[in-house]
């Protein structure tokens, strides 16, 4: 079985894994600074071809390790610095906007009526990532560079909905319709004020029988939103433009992942 991950966030586990009994042993404890444990959902990472394990607190490698204890220690430290670094507040991330794929002309409001036009929908292509809005009354031109705040996911309200809803798109046939379907039904979870999600009524909600297939593929994306496998997004925002979450934005290193990364890389140098 295997072992517990400890509920205080600044220690490491290490495990290794008896490569013929198939049982966890060599259990070592690395404790370290609490600024620069990870904080990332569950997910694996490959290093020397040893099978990291990375959770919400520590990292655990498993599987015999290619290299020694201690270097495995120090590898662990500096992947673990490296995802601190990108995950530290008040990182930014300069985006400029290039098109909205497909851009569809979407007839809608988002107040109950009283102003109601045609919304560009879909994916919004900026140069090195795609995204979808999560502020429909915030201003965000074609060509304009945005300086973002990454943020932490976990503060966006109904994350795990809209992450679910990305997901859904994501593993869809990706179609023009899809995009501006999930754009549409990612707006009525962040800005309708009703208790049940509708495209068709409330306050936000898509006139029909204009948009009528975009209107009605939306409310198929948030009535199976359950069945969609989540993904992590990165969190953007800004004071004066839209936020938005992106699948595939990569914010650049800090100063301390960089180091942290050269480490990794030095280690494997020297076993050359």
């Amino acid at each position: 079985m295997m072992p517990a991950i400890p509920q205080i966030d600044s220690d490491i586990l290490i495990v290794r894994r008896d490569p013929v009994s198939g049982l966890m042993k060599d259990i070592t404890w690395l404790r370290f600074l609490k600024s620069i444990a990870c904080d990332l959902d569950r997910s694996r990472l490959k290093i020397d071809g040893s099978d990291f394990l990375i959770s919400r607190k520590g990292l655990v490698a498993l599987g015999p390790p290619p290299m020694k204890t201690t270097k495995l220690l120090i590898c662990a430290v500096a992947v673990a610095a490296a995802c601190a670094a990108a995950k530290a507040k008040g990182q930014t991330l300069t985006a400029t906007l290039s098109g909205i794929n497909p851009g569809a002309p979407v007839n809608g409001t988002f107040n109950n009526g009283s102003f109601v036009q045609d919304y560009p929908s879909g994916v919004l292509d900026f140069t090195d990532f795609g995204a979808f809005c999560v502020e429909p009354l915030e201003d965000l031109s074609f060509g304009q560079t945005v300086v973002y705040q990454i943020q932490d996911s976990g503060t966006l309200d109904n994350y795990s909905t809209i992450s679910r809803l990305v997901g859904g798109y994501l593993s869809s046939a990706k179609t023009g319709l899809d995009a501006a379907a999930v754009q549409w039904a990612i707006w009525e979870v962040t800005a309708e004020s009703l208790s049940s999600y509708s495209l068709l009524d409330g306050n936000v909600r898509i006139t029909t029988p204009v948009s009528q297939s975009v209107a009605n593929l939306a409310n198929q994306y948030l009535a199976n939103v359950n069945s969609y496998t989540p993904v992590n997004l990165v969190y953007l925002t800004s004071d004066t433009h839209q936020d938005i979450v992106s699948w595939n934005a990569v914010p650049e290193p800090t100063s301390l992942g960089l180091a942290a990364l050269s480490g990794v890389f030095l280690l494997r140098r020297r076993r050359r």
